[in-house]
């Protein structure tokens, strides 16, 4: 979870420790929360505390999608389709996908079709 102006503070779950990265380019961002994801997701592939996990890649999502980026506003999309972390909502789904698909995100733009063809 990041602070606007504290550098980057990212979700690692390895043994519930929290990653601090003192300053975090754009690049690095990213690269950031799609680590973070992943290894969330890990513990959810592992069954652990499954309501929790998703629950803190919701947030972490939410927090990145309010800056724009586009990996965050597709798993947020993702989440709020399968009710995952949140209340299922296919219309906010919608909003996050079209959001990502702007941005040119694949996965975003496969989603759009299946979920309004």
């Amino acid at each position: 979870v990041k602070e606007p102006g504290d550098g980057c503070v990212f979700f690692v779950e390895r043994g519930g420790r929290v990653q601090n990265y003192p300053t975090c380019t754009q690049e690095e961002d990213r690269l950031k929360f799609l680590e973070t994801v992943r290894a969330l997701k890990a513990f959810k592939l592992n069954g652990q505390k499954l309501k929790e996990i998703q629950k803190k890649i919701f947030e972490t999502a939410l927090k990145f999608a309010a800056e724009g980026n586009v990996d965050a506003e597709y798993q947020l999309a993702e989440c709020y389709e399968k009710g995952e972390g949140t209340d299922l909502d296919l219309s906010k789904a919608l909003e996050y996908y079209e959001r990502a698909a702007k941005q040119g995100h694949e996965g975003a733009i496969e989603a759009l079709k299946r979920l309004e063809g």
